[in-house]
């Protein structure tokens, strides 16, 4: 499977492993979850297992033919595909999931579905008059991607991340405005700070994998 998204080709609905083709689920709201799964605070053998299920339930039936280690490649496509950009210069790794480039060092994160969940419906809301609770099971991550990445500044998500990535010095102590303002900023910054990113959370699975530890081992029959 060729991670791409492009106008000219079919959004991903399916993988095919060896004889057997499978429905993916790849509605935003299902891809959020399965981040949410892979958080790499929690990530275990059986949240692994269960992420791909949550990608591919119909794979659940051929649970006992597969092993995990195939179960892992497969999970790696899809992976790919819901991370992959076309903006990226040298590697995906290095791209947010909305296709953003990221500094290689020190990678920051700028937003979560979860604690930014109120503000990104508003502002689909705002920008695109669509109801993100309506689109639920329905609208393609892919799609949703699009326009999260198509937001404009003026919107209240966008807000939120210049918030996180502006930088903030403390002022001379002397200039009394520029403290109030100082004060008002990090106010904000501590508001709406986050802890571990997608990125991360990305790596964390792969790093999973990479230890080839118990969870690579063929599922018990």
């Amino acid at each position: 499977m060729k991670p791409t998204k492009t106008l000219s080709n079919d959004l991903l609905t399916g993988i095919v492993f060896g004889k057997h083709e499978y429905n993916v689920n790849l509605t935003f709201d299902n891809v959020i979850r399965f981040f949410n799964l892979i958080d790499p605070n929690y990530l275990t053998e059986r949240r692994v297992l269960a992420a791909f299920f949550l990608l591919v339930p119909e794979a659940q039936l051929d649970a006992g033919r597969l092993t995990q280690k195939q179960i892992y490649r497969l999970l790696s496509e899809l992976i790919a595909y819901i991370n992959w950009s076309p903006y990226s210069v040298a590697d995906s790794d290095h791209v947010d999931i909305t296709g953003e480039p990221l500094p290689i060092h020190n990678n920051p994160k700028y937003y979560d579905f979860e604690k930014d969940a109120m503000a990104i419906y508003a502002s689909f809301k705002q920008v695109y008059n669509v109801d993100l609770w309506d689109e639920r099971g329905k609208l393609h991550w892919v799609k949703f991607q699009a326009l999260l990445f198509g937001l404009p500044e003026n919107c209240q998500f966008s807000q939120i991340i210049t918030i996180r990535q502006r930088e903030i010095t403390p002022p001379p102590a002397n200039d009394r405005d520029a403290n109030l303002e100082y004060t008002r900023q990090l106010a904000l910054k501590r508001r709406f700070a986050l802890k571990t990113s997608l990125l991360e959370r990305l790596q964390a699975l792969d790093n999973k994998r990479k230890e080839e530890g118990e969870w690579l081992k063929p599922m018990e029959q």
